[in-house]
């Protein structure tokens, strides 16, 4: 892999970290505006707010996940492994294209 192409897929992840740190903040700034809401008047409401609650965790896990793997391929670019499996062989350009925390 060239450097030029690293660059190219650090700028992409490091782009996708920001959405992903992003989208977080939302949710949570969501979720903490749900638990502070007075609006919570019956069974309904409350099983509305508890399914969303569980909707929004499962989210959250799946970003932090994401944001967890983006950080790993971006240290793997800076210690020059990225686009590397354990046992050394490369991983195809075309894949990283498609997927640029693809792991083997």
């Amino acid at each position: 892999m060239t450097q030029e192409q690293l660059n190219e897929f650090k700028e992409i992840l490091e782009k996708r970290k920001k959405e992903v740190e992003n989208e977080l903040k939302n949710i949570r700034a969501e979720v903490e505006s749900m638990i502070g809401d007075d609006a919570i008047d019956d069974m309904e409401d409350m099983a509305v707010l508890e399914n969303t609650d569980k909707d929004n965790q499962a989210i959250i896990k799946r970003l932090e996940d994401e944001l967890k793997d983006i950080n790993e391929a971006l240290l793997k670019i800076k210690q020059g492994t990225y686009g590397k499996c354990k046992d050394g062989s490369e991983i195809s350009i075309d894949i990283l294209y498609a997927n640029p925390l693809h792991k083997c």
